[in-house]
């Protein structure tokens, strides 16, 4: 008995495996975690490639898989109570031995054999009494019937109306047998469909060839799409001939409204065949300069181009808008999985743009506004990952109009690049809401950190999960305003990941300015988090110090990191050959405390810039000048840099408190009355005496004024 294995972890379902159209004896088995202990009934949901769903409510860890009759892609996932699979795990389902390939050569017997079983048990042969027998109504008498589903044996199970607002390819001549070339009769088909006003064009199972043959212009097109058609495909393949043009689609969606693409459609470009070594614009799908276009369902494989490219003619006024692009999986597409070039108002829903290569860009969605604009884009439940360069770009550089983009639990695994700044002025705002991001360990180079920034738009990331499988740093924010990035969590092997995840630098000519990252998690004691910029703050939140064993090099004197610690700690284990210098900035203000904790004989030198006239007070048992301390080794201490005040305060920790007065000399590391009163004259603050005389002249002037 065959079994599909399944495994959730954090509500994603995911599992491996094929099944086989018209098989009853799958089963699946489920490997849960452990917010689904306590329930012992669970449903099963398996998605069919129609849009309908089949559920089966089961116990325990495994459950029958119902027959399936189509072949594409179904996806299962599970929910039970409250929780339920954010998505499902996705399997191809292939056609069976008895699967039809193509019409027959003559009526098959056993049709006519049974709908004769069912006439005969008829007293009077009426159109009604024949519509019940078959379980149809509303039959007339010059309607049809078609058979709508069959069992295991090819035989009929089902029947329904041919309905006369649909159109059928093979009335029109397609055969549908791989071989046979049948873009003029599809062609004709739906401009058949156009003239006489039917919606729909039905495309039954089959591998339709078709070639890029119709001018649009500089365009070439296999299939060009009229306004108000639903294409409608019964797992049928589209697979286009080799040929040598630069810019050509298979469905061309051009200047037209009110277009659906749906049902178990697989389109199979030239690219292991193209003539020509020129050109990127060979697309499996081009949608431009239309409005209410649907795109579902559809497996995209080998293009010369983009798998799916939406656009317009590159002017404000003609581009396309109110595009939905669900359930769309590409595959080894040349240029991008997916393109958005001038759009307003586009969905990306439950999407699998993987393996893109050949022809920059190379990514799994390319947002990229030429001439126009791209805003009001969600994109949701969408994995882009082993494209050739990149997962996803958002290159915001020529808008004329401000706009929004919201990503909603994307998943990439390579360079992703977030760009927002424009020419023009306008402002961008960016969100996104649950992101995992995996970094390979093929990034090797120090200069390539995987995740970007950069920009002058609003961009808002929460519910960030790094997983860092390389040894280089993962996130990279680069010439940016207006970040802010919460609930960082970073997933690494500390053997591996030896320079952390997080780096925020940057060289003298660029900027980083407000920038926040909070809620930064990280169990990799390697972290590091620094930064050259006007104002960054990253608040770390749980056993994340920061740890300079393998950043801090065996340099000489000049080796330099400048930190902003946020309460945490600078922690050093193993001696360097150098000191180890750390720069406190002098433009923010009073900042929280941080520790130093130093079990080397390693010194520490805390400096800040001549000019900013900082002194150092408090235990400084190195000495101290007008812009710097020297800690020395073996000790911890607490640094709070009251740089309002002009002053950095440093106290040596598990110190021990005088317990009287002839402990306090001036030898002793710690300081007298006199001493106090001299480090603090001119500070603004005021000795015990000084309180005191203070407080007695004011008494006085008050007893005096009741008099």
């Amino acid at each position: 008995m065959p079994e599909l294995k399944i495994t959730i972890r954090n509500k994603r379902a995911s599992g491996t495996g094929t099944i086989v159209c018209g098989n009853s004896d799958y089963t699946v088995l489920w490997d849960l975690d452990e917010e689904w202990a306590s329930f012992d009934t669970k449903t099963m949901r398996v998605q069919l490639p129609d849009g309908t769903h089949q559920d089966v409510v089961f116990t325990g860890n495994s459950a029958g898989l119902p027959v399936q009759n189509t072949a594409g892609w179904v996806s299962i996932g599970l929910f039970a109570g409250d929780v339920r699979t954010s998505r499902g795990a996705d399997f191809r389902v292939l056609d069976a031995i008895t699967t039809a390939g193509g019409p027959p050569a003559a009526p098959a017997k056993d049709v006519y054999a049974q709908v004769m079983a069912k006439l005969n048990q008829l007293s009077d042969v009426t159109a009604a009494n024949v519509a019940a027998a078959m379980g149809l109504s509303g039959l007339a008498a010059d309607d049809q019937i078609m058979v709508s589903a069959v069992d295991a044996d090819g035989k009929p199970t089902g029947w329904r109306k041919k309905y006369r607002d649909m159109l059928n390819v093979r009335d029109f001549g397609a055969k549908g047998d791989s071989t046979t070339d049948d873009t003029a009769a599809i062609q004709a088909a739906l401009d058949a469909a156009s003239t006489r006003g039917i919606s729909a064009v039905l495309f039954p199972t089959g591998t339709y060839k078709v070639s890029a043959t119709t001018a649009d212009n500089n365009f070439f097109a296999a299939l060009t799409v009229h306004s108000g058609q639903r294409l409608l495909f019964d797992a049928a393949t589209l697979q286009l001939t080799a040929n040598g043009y630069d810019f050509y689609a298979v469905l061309n969606i051009h200047n037209v409204n009110n277009v659906t693409v749906e049902g178990g459609l697989t389109i199979i470009g030239d690219r292991e065949s193209h003539t020509a070594t020129t050109g990127e614009s060979g697309h499996g799908i081009r949608i431009v300069n239309s409005h209410n276009v649907h795109v579902s369902d559809v497996n995209i494989r080998y293009t010369w181009g983009d798998g799916v490219c939406v656009g317009g003619n590159g002017t404000m006024d003609e581009i396309s808008k109110n595009v939905t692009i669900e359930r769309v999986r590409t595959y080894k597409c040349s240029r991008n999985g997916l393109s958005i070039i001038e759009a307003d108002g586009v969905v990306v829903r439950d999407c699998d743009f993987t393996c893109t290569d050949r022809t920059n860009p190379q990514y799994g969605i390319d947002i990229e506004p030429n001439l126009g604009t791209s805003t009001n884009i969600l994109i949701e439940n969408v994995r882009m990952l082993n494209n050739g360069v990149g997962s996803f770009t958002l290159y915001i550089k020529k808008a004329t109009m401000p706009g929004t983009i919201a990503l909603r639990n994307i998943e990439t695994d390579s360079k992703t690049a977030i760009y927002t700044s424009s020419d023009s002025g306008a402002t961008f705002d960016v969100s996104v809401i649950g992101w995992k991001h995996t970094q390979k360990s093929t990034v090797t180079s120090s200069n390539s950190p995987t995740l970007r920034l950069s920009g002058t738009g609003n961009l808002k990331v929460d519910q960030l999960t790094v997983v860092n499988n390389s040894s280089r740093t993962v996130i990279y924010p680069n010439n940016v305003k207006n970040v802010y990035i919460t609930g960082i969590k970073v997933i690494d092997d500390a053997s591996v990941s030896t320079a952390g995840t997080l780096s925020i630098q940057s060289s003298a000519d660029v900027f980083i300015d407000n920038v926040v990252i909070d809620g930064f998690l990280s169990r990799n004691p390697h972290e590091v988090t620094w930064h050259l910029g006007n104002s960054i703050v990253i608040n770390n939140t749980q056993d994340t110090n920061v740890n300079l064993n393998s950043h801090l090099t065996t340099g000489g004197s000049s080796e330099s990191y400048k930190l902003l610690l946020c309460d945490k700690a600078l922690v050093l284990g193993t001696a360097l050959s150098a000191k180890a210098r750390v720069f406190i900035p002098y433009t923010y203000g009073n900042v929280n405390p941080f520790r130093v904790v130093n079990t080397t004989a390693t010194e520490v030198q805390l400096y800040t810039t001549v000019s900013a006239g900082i002194t150092f007070v408090g235990d400084v048992p190195g000495g101290s000048s007008a812009n710097s301390a020297a800690l020395t080794g073996n000790a911890s201490y607490e640094v709070t840099p009251m740089l309002a005040s002009g002053l950095v305060y440093v106290r040596k920790l598990n110190t021990r408190v005088p317990v009287k007065t002839s402990e306090i000399t001036n030898d002793s590391g710690y300081q007298t009355a006199a001493q106090v009163e001299s480090t603090v004259t001119g500070k603004g603050y005021q000795t015990a005496a000084q309180v005191g005389a203070a407080i007695t002249a004011a008494v006085g002037a008050a007893m005096e004024a009741s008099y």
